[in-house]
Order: structure tokens, then sequence, then C-alpha cells
């Protein structure tokens, strides 16, 4: 029993690791339906937004802060870019 208890725990803990990175780079992906209603779909990733979504969504957010954390880190040199308004778009 004790080892089930072990093995649903080690599940939750990888089902919930970095979604808010996830969902700052797919906001209209399946995995996160529902959430952030008002991004619009042609919103742009924003550096640390798995951070700033996990905070929005305490206290289970409380879990994933420092798997986001580390996303929004690795993928900072994809999102500072992104995140800039286009030169074209003026």
């Amino acid at each position: 029993m004790r080892r089930v208890g072990q093995t649903l725990l080690l599940l939750i803990v990888v089902c919930v690791t970095g979604c808010g990175t996830y969902a700052n780079h797919y906001p209209r992906s399946w995995l996160v339906a529902g959430d952030f209603p008002e991004r619009h779909k042609d919103e742009k990733p924003e550096p640390f937004g798995g951070i700033r979504r996990d905070v929005n969504n305490l206290p289970l957010g409380l879990l994933d802060l420092p798997f986001s954390t580390i996303g929004d880190l690795a993928t900072l040199p994809i999102t500072v870019p992104a995140s800039q308004p286009d030169a074209n778009s003026k």
C-alpha cells in the first residue's frame, strides 16, 4: 500500500511540473483549456509568464512554482525576443 501511495505522489508531481511555463508558450492548448480566458490567441509568451500563472493559481501553483521557475529561466532566450513588439507592426 505504501508503494501505491509513493507511485501516486510521483505521478502527481510529474503531471504538475512546468505547467505554468507550458501554458505561457501554448495558451490555447487543450492542457490549459479555461486558463486565462482573457488571453487572445495571438498573444505572445512573456518572460516569466509561467511564474505569473502559478502565483495566480494558488495554492496548486505552489507545487509547480520551482519547476516553472526553472522552465522560465531556460526559455528566457525565446520569450524575451518573442515578447518584443514587431518593428513591422507600426
